[in-house]
């Protein structure tokens, strides 16, 4: 008897057009801009939202939050978002295996810009760079280039030469310095060429 192929399905929950736009379910990565005063949310409907933010103390007597714009950038959850390339790229890790940016001042749609070969879970990178870093269930992390150039490093922590550890976003590790917090320091610092802190 032969074998029937394993199929994968996709679907996409339309947004309420009554609705002034959000999440509808929970959000799972928040991202701070705090120069322009926007917050980036990334939620588990595959969709990341900008907030406009009137900061507490301001002139006005209580806080409030304006929606902005959204972006349905994945077909699964979204696991984590970071502000990238002096903030005018917002990247994001999803459980649909993908990377991908989203640049809401260019109002362009989100693009891919990269892949594992599970669940994508975390994201980092650091100011004046070009390019951020993803971590993912597959035990690789991955260098892309936010230029278009694609991937610039692959380091699989499978290998001997790595301490084999969970990824998380460095976000999560009270004072780590490194932005590539899962990482041995040793060899991340040396592969990476960045030096010890």
């Amino acid at each position: 008897m032969a074998k029937k192929a394993r199929q994968r399905i996709s679907y996409v929950l339309e947004l309420d057009h009554s609705s002034s736009g959000g999440h509808r379910l929970g959000v799972n990565g928040l991202a701070v801009d705090p120069d322009n005063a926007v917050l980036y949310s990334g939620g588990r409907d595959g969709i990341v939202c900008a907030w406009n933010l009137e900061a507490p103390g301001s002139a006005s007597s209580e806080s409030r939050t304006k929606f902005l714009s959204s972006t349905q950038a994945h077909t699964h959850w979204i696991n984590d978002i970071v502000l990238a390339s002096d903030k005018s790229a917002l990247v994001s890790a999803s459980s649909d295996l993908t990377v991908k940016v989203w640049r809401p001042l260019a109002d362009e749609p989100a693009h891919t810009i990269g892949q594992h070969s599970d669940y994508v879970k975390c994201v980092a990178t650091t100011n004046g760079v070009n390019w951020v870093a993803s971590g993912g269930l597959d035990r690789k992390i991955k260098l892309w280039d936010l230029n278009g150039a694609g991937e610039t490093l692959e380091i699989d922590t499978r290998g001997k030469k790595y301490q084999k550890k969970a990824l998380y976003t460095p976000s999560a590790l009270a004072g780590a310095s490194s932005p590539m917090a899962g990482l041995n320091p040793v060899s991340a610092y040396g592969i990476l060429g960045l030096g010890r802190a």
